[in-house]
């Protein structure tokens, strides 16, 4: 039951990543490399990656939130701990992995 939930998994993430998109828009739309690789790369990797970077980061911001706090930088290490970190993980296009070269 497990291996056959994990293969149907695996199968419709590739099936998904060779779909191209309907768009209604021009044909400049994806500005990025949106290829079968580079989303598998993404889903694989980047993703997970991205998921315990905002969850090592919200820890550290709960953690160091006194200090800053005081300091008035408090909104700064948001952004820069949680906020960044989670919208490479949940609001990046699919596939597209430029965003985490900075």
């Amino acid at each position: 039951m497990k291996k056959s939930s994990l293969s149907f998994l695996i199968a419709s993430a590739l099936l998904m990543a060779n779909s191209s998109p309907a768009i209604a828009g021009g044909s400049d739309v994806f500005d990025y490399d949106y290829t079968p690789g580079a989303v598998a790369a993404d889903i694989f990797l980047a993703r997970p990656l991205c998921l315990a970077v905002t969850i090592a980061g919200s820890g550290l911001f709960v953690a160091t939130l006194p200090i800053t706090a005081m300091c008035g930088g408090a909104n700064a290490s948001a952004r820069a701990l949680v906020f960044a970190p989670a919208k490479e993980t949940f609001v990046r296009k699919l596939g597209n992995l430029s965003g985490l070269e900075k």
